[in-house]
């Protein structure tokens, strides 16, 4: 009990006193603190806890707090020990804080202030050293954004520098009395740029086989989508314009793509720019793109021919055999050194000339950058 009126803001937890919790009052200062003991009155191998603050500093000196912490005669006269640490280092910080040059003490305390007005909910990561810290944003859709800050020691002075996942870069207007809040406010109005964006690429996520990229993130604006199981349509989307004519590139043995490219000619007149990027490209092209809900990934995909992998690091099986009644696809690198080792092969500049390893009808590939 002499304890509790020493330190009157700690109380005890429980009735066999083995726990106790509060705040420690240091030159002004509160800082909140935890100690739960394996027995009453015995303080070897007990539990002490604390805030970011007081772990700051106390940096260094943890293996003999924890040491004196186990020869006190009480939880009491181990506080005033503790006290009197903290008191010295406050005091060190403070005067290391006059010198020319050293970090202003307000800086922990303004970012404190500005994560208050800010609303911690918005925070999802923060290193202890709260120089790096992650905000999350809803966009219309309720759709999550994240952009990733890095608080420099002179700030609010110079202003953080940050990442994210939007498709496009944007500036922050930042000056010396600018906060968090500016920047987080900043980055919501941005999102609203890329509400129809990120309509269109959700949709065609969730309504096509998209083959590439696996895993798109948010600042992705390209998408290789399945035709069939001979044919694909890597595109390139305006991430400011997402429902105008995308850059749009056919993949795949001609046989399969030339009618496909004709019909996208003949008919780039249709494209409606008050519908949806799915809907024009299903309109323009005159077919069904294969969906997740009616067909399977293997009837859209076939493994290379020759190392019987659907894809080898970042290539896909895209070089098919012009014959329709093989039309066997390959890796071009596996095709390439398959037709280099054969001894009837012939090179033109930078194709190579050879047979199909299935039919043995004439094949070509392009060498592969090096």
């Amino acid at each position: 009990m002499e304890m509790l009126k020493s330190h009157s803001l700690l109380v005890v937890k429980n009735s066999d006193c083995t726990e106790y919790e509060g705040l420690l009052s240091v030159l002004g200062q509160h800082f909140h603190v935890r100690i739960v003991l394996n027995a009453p009155g015995e303080l070897k191998g007990a539990l002490i806890e604390s805030e970011w603050r007081m772990r700051h500093l106390l940096d260094g000196y943890r293996a003999i707090i924890h040491q004196r912490f186990e020869q006190c005669e009480s939880v009491g006269s181990f506080l005033l020990e503790l006290q009197h640490i903290l008191e010295s280092q406050l005091d060190t910080k403070v005067k290391k804080s006059c010198q020319p040059g050293s970090a202003l003490p307000k800086y922990y305390e303004g970012l404190l202030s500005d994560l208050n007005d800010l609303g911690w909910e918005r925070v999802t990561a923060i290193d202890p050293s709260f120089s790096r810290l992650t905000l999350e944003a809803e966009d219309e859709a309720q759709r999550k954004h994240c952009i990733k800050l890095e608080i420099p020691q002179n700030y609010p002075d110079v202003v953080p520098t940050f990442t994210h996942e939007m498709p496009c870069d944007f500036s922050l207007h930042w000056t010396p009395s600018s906060c968090l809040a500016d920047i987080f406010h900043q980055f919501r109005n941005q999102l609203a740029l890329f509400q129809e964006f990120w309509d269109a690429m959700d949709e065609i996520d969730s309504k096509v086989w998209v083959l590439e990229p696996e895993q798109p993130t948010r600042s992705c604006c390209a998408r290789r989508i399945a035709l069939g199981q001979s044919a694909s349509l890597q595109m390139e989307v305006l991430p400011l314009h997402p429902k105008h004519l995308p850059s749009c590139l056919f993949l795949g043995a001609d046989h399969v793509t030339d009618p496909l490219r004709e019909n996208f000619n003949q008919n780039i007149q249709r494209w409606d720019h008050t519908q949806s990027l799915l809907s024009n490209l299903e309109t323009i092209l005159q077919m069904t793109f294969p969906s997740p809900c009616t067909t399977s990934k293997e009837d859209v995909t076939v493994s290379c021919g020759i190392c019987y992998a659907y894809r080898l690091e970042d290539q896909l099986p895209d070089q098919q055999c012009e014959d329709k009644r093989c039309a066997q696809p390959f890796h071009a690198s596996c095709l390439y050194e398959w037709l280099r080792s054969m001894p009837d092969h012939r090179q033109s500049f930078n194709i190579i000339f050879g047979q199909c390893p299935y039919c043995s009808q004439p094949i070509t590939v392009k060498m592969p950058p090096r």
